[in-house]
């Protein structure tokens, strides 16, 4: 399976890479460190991209909401 590049604000530990996030495995995941107050995780598709659907798998642990935003250089940042 070849995943986009995915960075994050910090990992809790080895198996719980940002790629994780993406990899169509309801049993891995990316987790942030203990005490990010405020973690991102950030997918680079390669080039720009059209999509109208994110479907998530939210799992019930300490994070209770989030937001999507999309960027063309990695700086600028939209929802």
């Amino acid at each position: 399976l070849d995943l986009p590049a995915a960075t994050a604000s910090s990992v809790w530990g080895a198996g719980a890479e940002a790629t994780l996030a993406m990899d169509n495995n309801t049993y891995t995941r990316w987790t942030s460190a203990t005490g990010d107050s405020a973690p991102w995780l950030a997918i680079d598709l390669g080039s720009p991209r059209d999509f109208n659907t994110v479907v998530l798998n939210w799992e019930t642990a300490y994070a209770t909401r989030y937001r999507l935003l999309c960027s063309l250089d990695g700086k600028n940042w939209t929802a």
